[in-house]
């Protein structure tokens, strides 16, 4: 009974933190954001870099994304475009990061929305 009480708890403790945790767990968020900046930026495509299994995003944004490489981020190709990239990316290249310093970013969970 203590065991039953514990997890029963447990979940009930868990059932409460999942609005706190629901950036974390989709793309639901991200992609509001991301479709919400496109509409403001009058931009219709989705460049995604540094995010796994971002191809099933295309059911929230209602198309395919594409996938940026570093070169094509640093590089500027990109201009007038929205990216989507994560922090542990940003984190991990100095290049990146530096370019991405100064431009309008939106924090969605542990990913950012970017206008380039």
């Amino acid at each position: 009974r203590v065991m039953a009480a514990g997890v029963l708890l447990t979940v009930f403790v868990a059932g409460l933190a999942m609005p706190q945790l629901n950036p974390y767990l989709g793309w639901s968020r991200l992609c509001e954001k991301a479709s919400a900046v496109a509409s403001e930026k009058r931009t219709t495509d989705y460049y995604v870099y540094g995010i796994s299994r971002a191809e099933s995003m295309d059911v929230f944004l209602k198309k395919d994304v594409i996938f940026a490489d570093k070169e094509e981020i640093v590089k500027n190709k990109l201009d007038g475009q929205l990216l989507l990239i994560s922090d542990k990316a940003i984190k991990k290249d100095e290049d990146i990061r530096s370019f991405l310093f100064g431009k309008e970013q939106y924090a969605v969970g542990k990913y950012l929305v970017v206008a380039l």
